[in-house]
């Protein structure tokens, strides 16, 4: 017990020491600091270090702080401006180990099921804050990636959960009642990854929904999982080897790609995630988006999976179109809607949220503004709705890696229209008048 409260107490001195000491003493931590750190603490004055202190504070605290930041880093209510966009960027990756697997290492991951495999070595892509990536060969001839947990990695993510816990207890006693629920659904989150990262089972369970979603619908190809190879510290699935949109930027491919139809069926596969199956690449990135023949798309390692509930599809969907067809009115009580279920939709205005003038930019861009608003106002935002938000920004990154001239707001636009009678159950040219009467006010519509 007291050499957990001495590694507590040691976090508390190491923020301290960064540079960050002023933000315990805002959330009463004060009397936990040692003489020593309390007149560090003294002698600095209140201002905040600069983001690369900050960055490497959150990097040598361990994989769990860092996590914890990528979550919070959307929020503006919570995070200053000048640290958000290094959060959102912030990685953590446990030291690598480069060579090959063999002998007792193999047989530690995969048991049995390693005599199977003849060839296993490191890769040069990254894996998880816990685990590294590895590239295998089975006697039979398939190819896999393979996620092996590194155990000092997943001891401090245990150790990490733990102590902000413990932290946030704390300040959970001394917030406002608006705050405790704001904090509460980060740290459910939180846990969310952190049960995904400690237990691969989880993250193979959630890439094979996305395949049982995807299998025979369209042009999208999510990779199958290895399931004899798959336990808790080990995942396994199949290995794309195609040309991934960086690859195709830099002209770095043989054959045809049709850039614009490769553009449409991206759009039309995230409509359909948003809106229709709930389940979602958070960051689809432009190294992990493979093209195949006939322009398929390969969704070569989607390892971080968003969730939207189905209460909340509909209205996360309007809101989407809404935006895409420049109705920022309609966009605002969507988003209203979802903080607010039981509050008629009229009285949005009285609720400290306002409907903002129609402004220059993309589709993510205007989505990240309507949820700075709502967070301005005070509203309880669902989760999902800055993931959704974190998912569009990688998506147009993606999309611009292959044709910068793309417009990703009529691409998502076209494709939710090609759902409205799956997500809302209105005429596929219903106006958003009635969409938006059909979602926010179902009583009266039917």
């Amino acid at each position: 017990m007291r050499d957990a409260s001495r590694k507590q107490t040691d976090i508390l001195r190491h923020i301290t020491e960064a540079g960050f000491g002023s933000m315990l003493m805002g959330f009463g931590f004060a009397h936990l600091l040692s003489a020593r750190t309390r007149a560090l603490l003294q002698r600095t004055d209140d201002r905040l270090g600069d983001s690369q202190a900050l960055a490497r504070l959150l990097t040598d605290l361990g994989p769990g702080f860092v996590e914890l930041a990528r979550i919070m880093a959307p929020r503006s209510d919570i995070i200053p401006q000048k640290y958000q966009n290094m959060l959102f960027n912030l990685t953590y990756y446990p030291m690598r180990r480069r060579g090959v697997l063999k002998g007792i290492s193999l047989r530690r991951a995969f048991g049995r099921a390693a005599k199977d495999i003849c060839y296993i070595e490191s890769a040069d892509t990254a894996g998880t804050p816990v685990a590294q990536q590895y590239h295998a060969v089975c006697e039979d001839g398939r190819r896999m990636v393979v996620l092996l947990h590194d155990r000092r990695a997943l001891e401090r993510l245990e150790q990490n959960s733990d102590q902000i816990r413990w932290m946030l207890d704390h300040v959970l006693s001394r917030i406002d009642s608006a705050h405790q629920l704001i904090w509460g659904s980060i740290w459910e989150e939180f846990q969310s990854r952190v049960r995904s990262l400690v237990d691969l089972r989880i993250a193979a369970s959630d890439m094979h929904t996305l395949r049982e979603q995807f299998d025979g619908v369209g042009k999208i190809v999510v990779p199958k999982v290895y399931w004899q190879y798959t336990n808790q510290h080990a995942m396994s699935f199949e290995r794309v080897m195609q040309p991934c949109f960086d690859d195709i930027a830099l002209d770095r491919h043989a054959g045809a790609v049709s850039k614009k139809y490769v553009a449409r069926y991206l759009f039309d596969l995230f409509a359909r995630q948003y809106g229709v199956t709930g389940h979602f690449l958070v960051r689809p990135r432009s190294s992990a988006l493979q093209v195949g023949k006939q322009n398929k798309i390969y969704l070569a390692q989607p390892l971080l999976i968003g969730i939207v509930p189905p209460e909340e599809r509909q209205r996360l969907a309007l809101c989407l179109y809404a935006l895409a067809k420049g109705d920022d009115k309609t966009a605002s009580k969507a988003m209203l809607s979802l903080s607010y279920e039981r509050q008629h939709e009229d009285h949005y205005k009285h609720a400290g949220f306002r409907p903002y003038r129609h402004e220059e930019g993309t589709l993510s861009e205007l989505f990240w503004a309507l949820l700075e608003r709502a967070w301005s106002g005070h509203l309880h935002v669902p989760l999902s709705c800055s993931l959704v938000a974190e998912s569009l920004t990688y998506l147009e990154h993606a999309v611009a890696r292959i044709d910068e001239e793309v417009d990703v707001a009529d691409g998502m636009r076209v494709a939710i229209q090609k759902y409205v009678p799956t997500i809302f159950g209105t005429a596929k040219q219903a106006t958003l008048k009635t969409i938006a009467s059909a979602v926010l006010n179902p009583t009266v519509s039917s």
